[in-house]
């Protein structure tokens, strides 16, 4: 009758009040969401006030200045040079959005330490505004999948707090370039894939290979992302593969074409020497499956060590919906990030069995740390409406943020902002060299960015081959020694284990190797460095 509720009206209501809707209120999230940008911004700019030698000393690797470099030589009007040689061995999104600084700069940035300074903290800003945009874009994707859930609270405050993250974007590299990339590839395939109602256009296919090419100017090794988005999209609507390669393949060349050319006329190579160079490092020529193992093993404890507080909680609320068999909410919520768990184990495996590079692996596979951000996120979304009431919620809230401001990432947040650790970095060195090494003189090296960004006006050789091809060679034919003597060198500035490796090598007629002692007072990664005179 009129004006009385209908038993379907009651069981709707009683249906509602038993499955609470996961989403937030839209002024208490909207209120939260900006609390978590607010504390990731005033994290990031407080460490961003660092003194210059704080950050380098707990951060930048050699690598940052090998870029830095690139950049200079670029804005300046030289070419990709670095250490004297041209080179295509850094990433190259990161190197020519910095080119323009150091154009404006001018020849300031190769006489004035203060100038080089400057741009080390301008692109150190730089990266920070992208992890920023990072949180942003997260926080839109997440949203637009799950509503305004505390899923979406809990994975934006895991990345905005994230020592991790912090170190990243702090490091002076393209990784965090890297991890814009990706979630733009993800944008399209959410689009274009998971939510779409209509087979793959001729659009689509050109915006994921222009897409793709863009993360590869981030980073090389997001080519394995792309092709994972690719494969996903096709496996879901295989009849458009012509189209969708064609596609593809157009966007591919004009975003990524440009610099192969470039490449090409500079190097005469399209494909990255570093990454050759990092292999030669990290495995024997032909290495067994016990060097593969250990390689393994270091990816995997890195990755724990980084994330292990992220996938303590996600593995209990697994249990626990194990536990209710509500393991297919889990699932349902989870579909939508398989792209990018499938790009994060094909990325661990192409690093662990393959590339190498171990000392770097914090950041070759930070990716994990996204994935395992995201699981959490999924994890919850999925455990939230098993949870009735709203003291539940809270409390399920307050437990999450105690675990991701636990103890398990204090030490690197000491690290950032309170280390004691004596290191000096890589620019102090450098600053010694200029001080104390004439002019001109032929200084070799393994770890040469610093030492080239800070000291330009010494004729810096780069002898790991990552940025020099001559040297990359002589290191392939265990020849090294026959290269610092042809070379000229006259300085040889490393670690003792480098020289115990140069040493080791077959020595040349005609050069012979005088230890001069080491660098006083200071330190890299705990490493003193050892000085020799080159005699020829």
């Amino acid at each position: 009758m009129i004006g009385e509720p209908s038993r379907d009206a009651g069981a709707r209501t009683r249906s509602n009040r038993a499955a609470p809707s996961t989403a937030a209120p839209h002024h208490a999230f909207s209120a939260s969401l900006w609390l978590c940008f607010a504390v990731g911004m005033a994290l990031r700019i407080s460490a961003l006030c660092l003194p210059i030698e704080a950050l380098d000393a707990r951060l930048l690797p050699d690598d940052a200045y090998i870029s830095l470099e690139v950049a200079r030589a670029i804005g300046l009007g030289q070419g990709p040079r670095s250490a004297g040689h041209y080179t295509n061995g850094v990433q190259p999104l990161y190197v020519l959005l910095m080119a323009p600084v150091f154009s404006a700069l001018g020849d300031a940035s190769l006489n004035s330490q203060a100038t080089q300074d400057d741009a080390v903290r301008i692109a150190l800003g730089l990266l920070c505004l992208c992890d920023l945009a990072n949180l942003l874009l997260l926080a839109a994707l997440l949203t637009r999948l799950w509503g305004k859930s505390l899923a979406v609270l809990v994975a934006v405050a895991a990345w905005a707090a994230s020592p991790l993250a912090l170190r990243i974007a702090l490091g002076g590299l393209e990784t965090t370039l890297a991890l814009c990339s990706l979630l733009l590839l993800w944008a399209w395939y959410l689009r274009y894939v998971h939510l779409a109602e209509r087979p793959l256009s001729w659009r689509a296919a050109i915006a994921l290979g222009a897409l793709t090419g863009l993360a590869m100017l981030a980073r090389i090794d997001l080519a394995i992302a792309g092709t994972c988005f690719a494969l996903l999209a096709l496996q879901a609507q295989p009849r458009t593969w012509r189209r969708f390669t064609a596609g593809a393949a157009l966007g591919f060349i004009v975003s990524y074409g440009p610099w192969l050319a470039y490449s090409w006329r500079y190097t005469g190579h399209l494909y990255p020497i570093s990454g050759e160079a990092t292999r030669l490092q990290s495995f024997p020529a032909h290495p067994s499956a016990a060097d593969l193992l250990r390689s393994v093993r270091i990816a995997a404890h890195v990755c724990w060590n980084g994330s292990w507080y992220l996938v303590t909680p996600a593995s209990l609320g697994l249990l626990a919906l194990a536990a209710q068999r509500r393991l297919r909410s889990f699932v349902s919520a989870a579909r939508p990030l398989l792209p990018i768990l499938l790009f994060t184990l094909s990325l661990f495996a192409a690093y662990a069995l393959f590339q190498g590079g171990f000392w770097y692996f914090r950041r070759y596979l930070f990716p994990v740390h996204l994935t395992a951000i995201l699981i959490l996120a999924a994890v919850v979304h999925a455990l939230v409406p098993a949870t009735h009431a709203t003291r539940n919620r809270n409390l399920l809230a307050a437990a999450l943020a105690v675990l991701l401001l636990s103890a398990a990432p204090l030490g690197t947040w000491r690290s950032v902002f309170l280390a004691t650790s004596g290191d000096t970095g890589y620019r102090a060195l450098a600053l010694w060299v200029r001080t104390h090494v004439p002019e001109r003189t032929a200084l070799g090296s393994g770890q040469t960015g610093a030492l080239a960004y800070f000291a330009p006006h010494h004729r810096i050789i780069n002898l790991d081959g990552v940025v020099n091809e001559d040297a990359l060679r002589a290191v392939r034919e265990h020849r090294l020694l026959e290269y610092v003597r042809d070379s000229h060198v006259d300085m040889l500035v490393g670690w003792k284990g480098n020289f115990d490796l140069l040493l080791a090598a077959p020595k040349p007629a005609g050069i012979s190797l005088v230890k001069l002692g080491y660098v006083p007072q200071l330190r890299t990664y705990g490493e003193r460095w050892l000085v020799y005179r080159v005699e020829r």
